[in-house]
Order: structure tokens, then C-alpha cells, then sequence
């Protein structure tokens, strides 16, 4: 035990300051002194209190009633019940410092799952000052690097691992897939690699296999070892079956579905999903929205029309069943199949698409505690932007349905301007770590920002919207860049060249022009940050889409022929398949494949 000279260090201080170690310093000290001056029996209770405490603190971290609390918590999660969990973890009284430290793990973790990523930072953040044992320390430092992970910043998660070494880590499984996953992300795939095989050495539960599988099969996918990858997808499946488990039911089977589809087994692929479906059959409406996204995705991927349009008839036919869905959920349930609708081109009744988008309107600016505010500007994000898809979709000709359509999207374009103050509170708020809800809420404004200039209608207003929208783009790159996060980073400065572009495009030729000289400087700027930070990566397997960027706007915006040649050649060494492109990337791929292929000739 240290001296009372060592316990003045302000690095031991906290023997005699917090309860769980002062419990034992305190009845320490105080024993020889009390037995010396003749109070025996006041001596031995001391001492036993100072043994009771060094007991709690080291061989009964946690009690039976805290032991409960966890697992009903981690049931949960492994039941995709993520709410029950939080619910399950409640403040309660008389509970020990370790039971705190995996209780914020747990529900950063539950908040994650919900997308709740402020409080997930709020919760491990109540622990950042307390003075913790080696072995909670490692938990806390794991749940943040989950946390950053999550959000969107590899960087800051490698950071809270930095200094736990990889033995270390393969005691602990999140560890060990943290890491590995981070790897990935660095094109490292020999550290991935030989973490996830020391994990398949040393865990043997099958919950813990499948995503050690999973995980082997995504490094092997990426070095394009697609048998390798196919057997690691099936063996997950196997241990799957084994004890399956609701959160990882759509992880395991749409991976292998996935897999299945791109080695040209689509019928496998679907007799995959269908037992996924099976398997959930009893879960809830959020369970069911992912399945049948998944199976989406690979529809799309398959290329299969006829597939596509029976997994529309499929959530029609689900979403009627469900009558218990709070508005929240009819709400994203609504959403959802419109989103749907829109990106495999589903037809619908025109007539009662604006009577279905004007009741969404109704809904979204109707204050209500069952539609956080939050909610409340992401669907109005979201409908508009599908309402002016539908337009730019629509008849040319002048009708009833364009005409309601035009007023239902000025009517959000209003009801969006009036959040602004929300959504720069938001921005303002949110730690500047968590990238990826930032970016959200980046989005939320952007979009506000066109709305502006949608509904400026003098030319000083106009002016005025179009610099706070790129000074706002601008903001967003510089931050990104800030934090080191090349992927985010890269893309935030192409955006602000497309769309400097896009307006450029719309407007008549004769405004073209002045248009150039107030913005071709700030887009070259934005190319040139891009073109550096892109030169800085070794490795560009996951920023195809950026390259692709660089290659269009090399030649939008300075010709240069020679630029764009050399970035498509990275990506040509990838074999990259076109038809896994959004819409407008395909367009920027083909455009420079032509302009390229014109120069050749």
C-alpha cells in the first residue's frame, strides 16, 4: 500500500478522495491509530471495513443484482431490442464504479444501434474524469473507439486504441474486430488478416465465429479472393444456424446473398434471404424494414425487375398487417416506400401522389412528441428532394398534378426554411468528432440553403443565398480536413464543385458566364484540395467514386485531359462494375470515358 506522503501525489489522490478507493485508505490509516490509544474493537472493524472495500474493489466487481442488469441489457441487444436495453440499464441506486463502466458501454452501444450517437458520446463522457482499474479503462477505451468507429471517424478510434496492444486485444473481441475492421479501412489487409485468425484460434461460441467469418470473408472480398470469401460467408451461416441471433440475422444472410449474386448464383442468393425471413418472422417493424431492404439490394444487384417489384408487392402486403406502428414509424414506414418507389422506378398513380405528399406535409408540420424534431427535418429533407425528382420525372406539359406537385414543394421548401435555427443548433452542439452525424445534419443544411435560394425573389436575396451556400460547403471541407478523415474530406470538396457546376448548367448561357467569374475560382480551389488530398493516399480502393469526381471535374473545369486520364487509370485497375453506380456517378464515368476516348482518337 502506498505512503500518506505518496497519496498527496495528484496522481494518487484519488485513494483518498473517491468513496471506492477511500473506503480502504481511510479505515487503513485510521487502524493502528485507534489500536494504539487502546480502541481494539474500533481497530478491527476499521480494518475489516478497509478488507471489505479492497474485496469490492477487486474480487466482487460486480454484485448479483448489477450481474442481472447487464446480461438482461446484452439479451436484448442480441435480440435487435435495442430500447429494451436502455431500458433495462436505468439509473439505479447502490451500484459500483465497474458496474458504471459496462453499463455506458452497453448503452453507447444500445444508443449506436439507434442511431442516438449524441447520448452514445454523452454517456461514456460522464466516465472521462473518474479514476478507473486497467480493466475498465481497456472497456471504456473500447466503447469509444466503437463509437468514433460508427461515426464515421476511424481516425479518433484509432487513436483510443492506440495503446492497447494486439495481444491485449485478442482477449477482447470487440478489440480484436475493431481493429481489424481498421485495418481494412487502411488497405492493411495482412494486420486484418492475422487478427481475425487468431480470433477464429481463440473463440470458439458461434456468435462470436460469425463475425469473425463475416469479417474474413469482407478482407477476402477486398483482395478479390472471391472463393475464399464465399466459403467464409458459409461458414458464418453455419455457425448462424447453430444459435441464431436477431442482430446478426440480416448481416450474416444479406453478406452471403450478396456474395451468391456477384458469383452468379442469384437463385441461391434468394433461397439465402427467404430464410433470413423466416428466421425473423416474429420480430418487429424495424427487423422487417431491414430484411426487406436487403433483399432490395440485392435484387438491384442481381439486375432481376421481376424480383424487385415482388419485394414492393411484399412490403405493401407487411406494411397493412401492421397496425401498431406509432406515427413515428408510419411515418418512416411512408418514407420508405416512396424512397423505394423513386430509386427502382416503381409506377405509380400520379393523381394520388400529391394528395399522399400533402398529407406527409401535414403530418411533418404538425408538432407532436411522438416525431422528435429531428425526424421532423430529415422527412422534409427527404420529400423534398423526391418531390423534385417526381417533377424533373413529370410530363412536360402543364397539368393538375404538376401544378399541385409545384405548390407541394414550395409548401416544404417554406416549412424546411423555418428549422434553420435548429439545424445550425444542431451543428453547433454535436462534438466535432462525431463525423458521421455531423455530416447529417451538413446535408439538413445544404439542403436548407437551396431551399433559400429557391425562394429568394430579387436578385440581392439571390446573391446573398448562393454565398451563405457555399460558405457553408466550405465550412463542412475545412472542418473534414481539419479532422483527417480523407474519404469525407475529399468528397466535401467535390461537392462544392458539383454543384458550382450544376448551377452553372441550369442558368442561360448568357448569365454563364458572370456565373464563372464569381465561382470558377472557389471551384478550382475546392479541385485542387481534393487532387492534394487524393496524391497524399497510398491506397484507393475505397474512393473510387472520388476518383471518379476528379477525373469528370479535371476536365469541367481546367480541360485537363492528362489529369483525368491518370485518375481513371487508378481506377480501371480496380475493374470497377458500372452498374453498381448511382445515376448521376455513371453519367460523370461515361462523360470522361468519352472525352477521353475522343482525345485517343
Amino acid at each position: 500500500m502506498p505512503t500518506l506522503l505518496n497519496f498527496t501525489h495528484p496522481d494518487k489522490a484519488h485513494w483518498l478522495t473517491q468513496p471506492r478507493y477511500a473506503v480502504i485508505t481511510w479505515p487503513l490509516l485510521l487502524t493502528p491509530v485507534t489500536s494504539m490509544t487502546g480502541f481494539g474493537g474500533v481497530a478491527i472493524a476499521l480494518f475489516g471495513i478497509a478488507v471489505s472495500g479492497y474485496a469490492r474493489l477487486t474480487w466482487f466487481k460486480l454484485l448479483p443484482h448489477e450481474q442481472g442488469r447487464l446480461d438482461q441489457a446484452r439479451k436484448a441487444l442480441h435480440a435487435a431490442s435495442p430500447a429494451q436495453a436502455i431500458s433495462a440499464l436505468q439509473e439505479a441506486r447502490l451500484v459500483g464504479t465497474h458496474y458504471q463502466v459496462m453499463r455506458a458501454a452497453l448503452l453507447a452501444r444500445a444508443y449506436c444501434q439507434q442511431g442516438e450517437f449524441s447520448k452514445a458520446h454523452q454517456v461514456l463522457n460522464a466516465l472521462a474524469d473518474k479514476p478507473l482499474l486497467p480493466d475498465e479503462q481497456l472497456c471504456l477505451n473500447i466503447a469509444w473507439a466503437q463509437l468514433f468507429n460508427a461515426a464515421d471517424n476511424p481516425a479518433e478510434a484509432r487513436h483510443r486504441l492506440a495503446g492497447i496492444a494486439d495481444q491485449q486485444c485478442l482477449e477482447h473481441l470487440d478489440c480484436l474486430l475493431l481493429k481489424a475492421d481498421l485495418a481494412l479501412q487502411h488497405e492493411d489487409y495482412q494486420q486484418a488478416r492475422a487478427l481475425l485468425d487468431a480470433g477464429l484460434d481463440r473463440y470458439q461460441q458461434p456468435s462470436e465465429r460469425v463475425l469473425l467469418h463475416n469479417n474474413l470473408a469482407r478482407t477476402e472480398g477486398l483482395r478479390g479472393h472471391t472463393d475464399i470469401q464465399l466459403r467464409h460467408l458459409k461458414a458464418a451461416l453455419v455457425e448462424f444456424k447453430r444459435a441464431p441471433r436477431a442482430d446478426l440475422t440480416d448481416i450474416v444472410h444479406h453478406n452471403l446473398a450478396i456474395a451468391l449474386i456477384k458469383n452468379g448464383q442469384p437463385s441461391q442468393a434468394k433461397e439465402v434471404l427467404c430464410n433470413a425471413q423466416a428466421v425473423s418472422a416474429d420480430n418487429g417493424l424495424t427487423e422487417m424494414i431491414t430484411l426487406l431492404n436487403n433483399q432490395l439490394l440485392a435484387a438491384r444487384e442481381a439486375g432481376d425487375s421481376a424480383w424487385v417489384q415482388q419485394i414492393h408487392a411484399e412490403f405493401d402486403r407487411k406494411s397493412s398487417l401492421i397496425d401498431t406502428a406509432t406515427p413515428g414509424e408510419q411515418l418512416a414506414l411512408t418514407l420508405s416506400r416512396l424512397r423505394m418507389m423513386r430509386n427502382d422506378a416503381i409506377n405509380h398513380r400520379s393523381s394520388s401522389y400529391p394528395r399522399l405528399v400533402k398529407e406527409l406535409l401535414d403530418k411533418l408540420s404538425t408538432p407532436s412528441p411522438s416525431i422528435p424534431l429531428s425526424e421532423r427535418i430529415a422527412g422534409l429533407v427527404e420529400l423534398r428532394n423526391d418531390i423534385q425528382q417526381e417533377l424533373a420525372t413529370h410530363s412536360k406539359q402543364a397539368n393538375k398534378e404538376t401544378e399541385q406537385l409545384i405548390e407541394r414543394l414550395k409548401t416544404a421548401t417554406q416549412q424546411l426554411q423555418t428549422h434553420s435555427v435548429t439545424i445550425d443548433t444542431y451543428l453547433t452542439n454535436l462534438s466535432p468528432k462525431l463525423i458521421g452525424p455531423l455530416l447529417l445534419w451538413h446535408r439538413y443544411r445544404a439542403d436548407a440553403d437551396k431551399a433559400r435560394i429557391q425562394l429568394a425573389n430579387d436578385p440581392i436575396s439571390l446573391q446573398h443565398a448562393f454565398t451563405t451556400l457555399f460558405n457553408h460547403l466550405r465550412e463542412k471541407a475545412e472542418w473534414l480536413s481539419e479532422q483527417g478523415t480523407a474519404q469525407q474530406s475529399i468528397e466535401a470538396w467535390l461537392i462544392i464543385c458539383d454543384e458550382i457546376v450544376a448551377y452553372h448548367d441550369e442558368l442561360h448561357p448568357e448569365v454563364q458566364q458572370r456565373w464563372q467569374q464569381e465561382y470558377a475560382q472557389l471551384a478550382l480551389q475546392a479541385l485542387e484540395q481534393a487532387t492534394a488530398q487524393m496524391n497524399n493516399l497510398q491506397h484507393h480502393r475505397q474512393h473510387i467514386d472520388q476518383l471518379i469526381g476528379l477525373a469528370y471535374f479535371s476536365l469541367r473545369l481546367r480541360n485537363d485531359k492528362a489529369a483525368a486520364a491518370q485518375w481513371m487509370e487508378i481506377v480501371h485497375r480496380y475493374s470497377p462494375v458500372l452498374g453498381h453506380y448511382a445515376q448521376w456517378l455513371k453519367r460523370y464515368y461515361e462523360y470522361v470515358c468519352r472525352e477521353l476516348a475522343f482525345e485517343r482518337t
